[in-house]
């Protein structure tokens, strides 16, 4: 879970995480070859105006509403 959370708030630098995994299974081990910290993507506080990956996605939501959700 800790993975599908990082590629879905990662940005392309996750990719090279990805390409290490065809030699290194073990995700955390190819984030290192990638130079890539997993928590920068999962644990940091972001603010209202940070512009997220999927914000070009019209859900029909006000980001307002997402963000007290």
């Amino acid at each position: 879970a800790y993975l599908q959370g990082m590629l879905s708030m990662g940005d392309r630098r996750v990719s090279g995480v990805l390409a290490a995994m065809l030699q290194e299974p073990d995700w955390r081990k190819a984030a290192k070859q990638a130079v890539v910290e997993p928590d920068s993507y999962m644990m940091r506080h972001r603010e209202f105006s940070e512009r997220l990956p999927w914000d070009f996605i019209d859900n029909g939501l006000d980001r307002t509403a997402l963000w007290e959700r």
